[in-house]
């Protein structure tokens, strides 16, 4: 897909141009195409729990712990669906959150997929458009769709658990340096959305 969620971009020396402001960089650079390159980000959310199984609680609001992605070095990513544009429910999505080897047994298989199916039906738009990426170039650059996908009735999502060997997590926030610095701004405006608190001592400056 070569469209653009910023509208129509030029074309120059038959080369697409950023529609956000010039970076001094030409070329494709480190993405697979030039113009626009698509992702989704779903942000998925569930509350986290005390050791008694009660909600955390932190300044009045509920932990939220989502899940991550750590196998791409020291910073934590979301899960990136490359490829997708303008689709708020990609079935990859649907695919992690109901692949039977994360699958609890503890609850009815058919009823369990029904409640995460209609968690995913109810997903908050986040941002959709361009993304302020540090390998964007004049010539390629980055856009994404951000949706929060969040258990508000806590009785999905902590029936999923991911293997030793998965490179997703369910993860806490303990600090948002942790996050890694494009996404950061995004899953914080998931948690405002779905009224979640974090574990964070530290204010970011």
């Amino acid at each position: 897909e070569r469209r653009s969620y910023e509208g129509r971009y030029e074309i120059r020396n038959q080369l697409p141009l950023i529609p956000c402001g010039r970076t001094g960089l030409s070329g494709r650079g480190q993405f697979e195409k030039f113009g626009p390159n698509h992702a989704a980000l779903p942000i998925i959310t569930r509350y986290t729990k005390e050791d008694d199984g009660g909600d955390l609680v932190v300044t009045e609001k509920p932990v939220l712990e989502v899940l991550l992605d750590f196998s791409r070095g020291e910073s934590w990513f979301l899960p990136e669906i490359k490829g997708v544009y303008d689709d708020l429910l990609p079935k990859e999505v649907r695919e992690l959150l109901t692949s039977e080897n994360h699958l609890s047994g503890k609850i009815n298989h058919d009823k369990l997929l029904k409640r995460i199916n209609k968690i995913l039906k109810v997903g908050i738009l986040i941002h959709k458009g361009f993304i302020d990426n540090e390998y964007n170039t004049d010539n390629s650059w980055s856009e994404g769709i951000f949706v929060s996908y969040h258990d508000g009735n806590d009785n999905a999502f902590r029936y999923i658990d991911f293997p030793e060997e998965s490179k997703y997590r369910w993860s806490r926030i303990n600090s948002w340096r942790n996050i890694n610095s494009i996404h950061r701004e995004y899953l914080q405006r998931a948690f405002y959305a779905r009224n979640g608190s974090d574990c964070s001592s530290a204010q970011l400056t």
